[in-house]
């Protein structure tokens, strides 16, 4: 579903059907490139960590996207330069691309809203909620104008309504409501049974994240990509290219815990088998076109959100525990003074 905004951009630019190939290798060769930034940034040697990032990269969703040179695409690069610039003199650019991909695609609206939060200088408060606002309205009217349902498909897509399409395909008929209500089941039974499971295996707690790491340019990429992801998961059901905005934070996060010592297989695991197990992946199946695989893959893209969910909730109590004390201790101090 494209908002208005992106006709009207590819009319300003009136490109002809002979333009098409030129643009989807100017594409391709952008995201090679944003590829190449992220791989610089972690550390990969010949290891297992390289060779699962080899295979999430070359997976069906990556290839799919590349394939059809979808203006997701477009979406894909104007978030990484915005998480890129995001730091420093460049971040009222940051925002205008932020903000300008929600007007192409609505999923990446959250995002918009987030950094706007997020601002500390009052100016670039002001000028985030003013153009975040004007995006917002266009958006509204971009939906109240639209023709036809958002599609929800069992097939090749992904969101917390997979399990509940695939029973109504498999097993019986079921009403949207139901479809969201078992998505929500799902994920509460996976966070139970991790939370129990991290308990009884100490060793397998993962370590929190540092601001340090959200202050680096690579752990941007991490948090907007996976604010973009929730996005996509939570709104409906979205097409599995979109599994990009999972697939690269979860190579960076690999390469923290492989950086700390700490198990990160699984992780790869979980990434690689929603990755592959894609019933929109043609011949490039690694087990055929078997209808048992969507719940498998479902259900690993399920165990990853709760992942990160409960990662980032837990950093973000811990960071607010450390300024807490940190400022009770200086006013202790002031006082003792």
């Amino acid at each position: 579903m494209y908002g208005s905004s992106l006709n009207t951009f590819l009319g300003l630019l009136k490109l002809s059907s002979n333009d098409t190939n030129w643009v989807g290798w100017f594409f391709i060769g952008a995201i090679s490139l944003f590829f190449a930034f992220v791989f610089s940034k972690i550390r990969l040697n010949f290891s297992m960590l390289s060779v699962g990032s080899f295979f999430c990269i070359f997976s069906p969703p990556v290839m799919l996207l590349l394939e059809r040179g979808n203006f997701d695409l477009l979406i894909v690069l104007m978030i990484s330069l915005g998480s890129i610039l995001y730091k420093g003199p460049w971040k009222v650019l940051s925002i205008i691309l932020i903000g300008a991909s929600a007007l192409f695609k609505f999923y990446t609206l959250p995002l918009a809203f987030f950094v706007s939060v997020t601002l500390k200088k009052s100016y670039e408060k002001i000028l985030a909620t003013v153009f975040i606002f004007f995006v917002t309205i266009r958006i509204l009217d971009d939906l109240r104008n639209m023709q036809s349902e958002i599609p929800r498909l069992v097939w090749g897509s992904f969101g917390n309504a997979s399990l509940g399409l695939y029973i109504d395909f498999q097993v019986f008929p079921t009403s949207i409501a139901l479809q969201n209500f078992l998505g929500v089941v799902q994920l509460l039974l996976i966070f139970l049974f991790l939370n129990q499971f991290s308990i009884t295996r100490r060793a397998l707690k993962t370590p929190l994240i540092g601001p340090d790491f959200f202050g680096s340019q690579i752990g941007r990429v991490q948090v907007f990509f996976i604010i973009i992801f929730f996005s996509c998961y939570f709104a409906g059901m979205s097409f599995d290219y979109r599994l990009i905005f999972l697939i690269v934070p979860c190579i960076i996060e690999a390469n923290r815990l492989y950086e700390l010592q700490t198990q990160f297989s699984l992780l790869l695991i979980l990434t690689i088998a929603s990755a592959w197990f894609s019933l929109l992946a043609g011949n490039h199946q690694p087990l055929g076109d078997l209808a048992r695989l969507q719940p498998l893959g479902d259900l690993c893209i399920s165990v990853l959100v709760i992942y990160f969910a409960h990662l980032y909730f837990r950093s973000f109590m811990d960071w607010r525990m450390v300024r807490k004390s940190t400022s009770t201790n200086r006013t202790v101090a002031s006082l003792d003074s």
